[in-house]
């Protein structure tokens, strides 16, 4: 069965102006009696008009999609997550497809009450048939991948007058195309730039915080990475500096303080776990002044100096955890730029912490100096120097010298990387 769309009177994507795209849906079965077989497709118009045929592709999707096929954070080319939140849906996008599948309906959304379903294929967005998907750690990320095209559809919809909210979604089924009417409920536009100070932007923040506060465990702690999960949330909640969120934040952090009492009894990769329950504890000190909470972070400090490994290069550095150094001795900046933050707040709460003297070789060793012709960003370790992996180490360095008011060269050189590639916050180590 063969269906088509077309773009709609006063579509801003002027490329697209005069295509018509065609699509079929071929099941499984029948496809699977096409294999070895010759297959035809006639196309024809009517009229004396002539017709170009371009870009003729198969691409195979998922009939009952999970998350269990999205790819890492990191995998490079997906397949990604699209959350979808303002229409109410998650999708499953594909490098290079022309389409995406629906993964979850969330109930009472716009998307559940314009009637969309799982297994649905997305293929047009607002009448606009869907382009190739860039999900590549680049800036096509930003202008091609079906995220940024449902993202531009949400804003749109807020900033024009007519048919305000409104976003419509063309998906494929086994009975050919449905065209579904959302109708978001938007406070409004969102503003022109960071800090986007506008009352959607005070929804949205709302929403998230109280969406945190619903998913604190019973105990105290996240579901998910305990220390990780943890830590971020209670961190979301203090930065409100609101006395209502007191009671979660004071039962997390005694939560962690009884899952972990030595610092030095972590098991696992034990210094991904210690630096974010180190960062935490050191906020919440600095927030309360609650002295029982210093022994735990002096403790911490004294330790993990006496736990690194000598490198490839000759240089003291932290692997995963004390027992020894990944990568043939390489070692790795990830969870090192993790306690190099702790160490910085650990001072902050003037507890002598010298994990930075400790490693500093091996950080500068690790970095890629624009003197010796390097970007400025940080390595994975000094022999992987690289430009689409690098945000989280690099943020985090820079982050743990400006809370220690040191280095300002390697501070500016970090920061103006991560500016200039900010597209491969997408594609983040770590």
């Amino acid at each position: 069965r063969i269906e088509h769309v077309a773009p709609k009177g006063g579509n801003t994507e002027s490329a697209y102006s005069d295509y018509r795209r065609i699509w079929t849906r071929i099941d499984a079965t029948t496809f699977g009696e096409l294999a070895g077989n010759s297959a035809y497709a006639e196309f024809g118009v009517d009229g004396k008009r002539a017709i170009i045929v371009d870009n003729l592709r198969l691409e195979r999707f998922h009939e009952q999609p999970t998350r269990k096929l999205v790819g890492k954070p990191n995998g490079v080319l997906g397949p990604d997550l699209i959350g979808a939140g303002a229409m109410g849906f998650d999708g499953l996008t594909e490098h290079l497809n022309t389409a995406f599948s629906v993964l979850n309906v969330r109930s009472d959304s716009p998307a559940a009450q314009g009637k969309l379903q799982v297994g649905d294929l997305v293929v047009a967005v607002n009448d606009l048939p869907l382009w190739e998907a860039d999900i590549s750690p680049t800036l096509e990320w930003f202008e091609r991948s079906h995220e940024a095209l449902c993202g531009r559809a949400v804003l749109d919809a807020f900033e024009r007058k007519k048919d305000k909210g409104r976003v419509t979604l063309t998906v494929l089924r086994a009975d050919g195309l449905h065209e579904l009417e959302f109708k978001l409920r938007l406070p409004g536009a969102f503003g022109e730039s960071f800090p986007f100070e506008d009352d959607v932007t005070e929804s949205l923040y709302g929403d998230v915080l109280d969406w945190t506060v619903k998913h604190q465990k019973g105990d105290g702690t996240w579901p998910g990475q305990v220390e990780v999960n943890t830590t971020i949330a209670t961190l979301a909640l203090m930065a409100t500096r609101d006395l209502k969120y007191k009671s979660a934040i004071d039962k997390s952090v005694n939560a962690l303080l009884t899952r972990n009492p030595d610092p030095t009894k972590i098991g696992g990769f034990t210094y991904w776990p210690l630096a974010f329950q180190g960062i935490l504890f050191c906020e919440y000190y600095l927030a309360t002044g609650k002295s029982e909470i210093l022994d735990w972070i002096k403790a911490a400090c004294e330790w993990l100096p006496t736990t690194t490994h000598e490198c490839k290069w000759g240089m003291q550095a932290f692997g995963h955890g004390p027992d020894g150094l990944p990568y043939d001795d390489k070692a790795l900046m990830a969870p090192a730029a993790h306690l190099l933050v702790f160490d910085a707040l650990a001072r902050k709460c003037k507890v002598e912490s010298r994990i930075w003297e400790h490693i500093e070789k091996y950080v500068i060793h690790s970095w890629s100096d624009p003197k010796d012709g390097g970007h400025g960003g940080m390595g994975y370790n000094a022999s992987y120097k690289d430009k689409d992996e690098f945000w989280s180490r690099s943020g985090l360095t820079a982050l743990s010298l400006n809370l220690r008011d040191d280095r300002k060269d390697l501070q500016k050189a970090l920061v103006n990387f991560m500016e200039e590639r900010h597209f491969c916050m997408l594609n983040s180590h770590a």
